[in-house]
C-alpha cells in the first residue's frame, strides 16, 4: 500500500486497517462523526436519552438464537457429557434491542 500514490477506492477496500489513513475515509469518518455528535445532542437537548442495549442476551428474540448462540471455543472440541454455555446458560447475540428499550 504506497501513501503517495492515490488508489482507487476498491483498491482501498483490500487494506481495511489502512483505510483511515486515507484522505477520502479519514475525512468520511470525521463527518460522521460531527453528524453523530451533534444528532445526540440536539435530541439530549429535549429530554432523550442514548440506550446501549446489550449485545449478549439470555432472550431469543425474534427467533433468531438458533442462527446467533455465543459458545465457548472449547464447546466443539469436548464430549457431550463436558459441553457447557458461558455463564452456565445458553447465550445469543441479540437479534433486537427492541425488547429492553420497552421496558424503560
Amino acid at each position: 500500500f504506497k501513501t503517495k500514490r492515490r488508489h482507487t477506492l476498491d483498491y482501498i477496500r483490500q487494506y481495511p486497517h489502512l483505510k483511515s489513513r486515507t484522505n477520502f475515509f479519514s475525512s468520511v469518518l470525521r463527518t460522521k462523526n460531527v453528524a453523530a455528535v451533534a444528532l445526540q445532542s440536539f435530541l439530549q437537548n429535549f429530554g432523550y436519552i442514548q440506550v446501549h442495549t446489550p449485545v449478549l442476551t439470555t432472550n431469543d428474540c425474534e427467533e433468531l438464537g438458533d442462527l446467533f448462540q455465543v459458545e465457548p471455543e472449547s464447546y466443539f472440541d469436548s464430549s457431550p457429557a463436558q459441553k457447557s454455555c458461558f455463564f452456565g446458560t445458553p447465550v445469543f447475540l441479540t437479534g433486537s434491542g427492541q425488547l429492553h428499550a420497552e421496558l424503560l
